[in-house]
Parts: structure tokens; C-alpha cells; sequence
């Protein structure tokens, strides 16, 4: 049976997660802008590849391409609202990134 999804995914660690997060949120706004104002034949092959490889896509075709962030273990992470990740997970979800965190928490017996 062939795959009919496939799924761009990438494994940080939580001493990444900061780092990445940023990129994530500055792609997907670059992309958002490029798509908004037609501006695609105006980037270099470079910043295309920048923008794409980040949030994952192979194209400018979608309007707005949505990303999942799983938090593994995140109840410790986010317990303290006043993190600056939690903050900005919280923000990003609300705002037009369209940029889901998704909390998973393992159960340790």
C-alpha cells in the first residue's frame, strides 16, 4: 500500500525548541507575505528553498499552510504561563501563522 500523506517532520530537543520555533514563525510569515502580494518570481532560488524547506512545503500553491508543533512531555514546559514559549505558542495558535501546538504528555509509571 503507498503512502497517501506524507508529513514533513522534525525532532528538536527542548534546548532547540526556541531557535526552531523562531524560524518556524519567520517562515511561515515570509511565506504568508510572498503568497499574499504574488510575490514568488521575485525571490532568489535560495530564499525559496529557505522559506519551503522550513515550514515544510514543496510549492507556494497553498493560501495558508497550517503546522502542527507536539510538545512531548509538555505539562512541565507550559505549567508556568509566563514562559516566553509558552507565550508564543499561545500567540502564534491565535494569530494568522496558523501554527497549532498540540500538548502530549507521557504517563510515567
Amino acid at each position: 500500500m503507498s503512502t497517501l500523506i506524507i508529513t514533513p517532520t522534525k525532532i528538536v530537543t527542548y534546548g532547540e525548541i526556541d531557535g526552531v520555533f523562531n524560524d518556524l514563525i519567520e517562515a511561515k510569515a515570509a511565506y504568508d507575505t510572498v503568497v499574499e502580494k504574488n510575490l514568488i518570481n521575485q525571490l532568489t532560488l535560495d530564499s525559496k528553498q529557505d522559506i519551503l524547506s522550513t515550514i515544510g512545503a514543496e510549492n507556494f500553491i497553498m493560501k495558508y499552510p497550517h503546522t502542527l508543533v507536539l510538545f512531548d512531555d509538555a505539562m512541565s514546559v507550559f505549567k508556568n504561563k509566563q514562559l516566553p514559549l509558552f507565550k508564543k505558542a499561545i500567540q502564534e495558535q491565535i494569530a494568522k501563522n496558523h501554527l497549532f501546538s498540540m500538548l502530549i504528555r507521557h504517563n510515567r509509571s
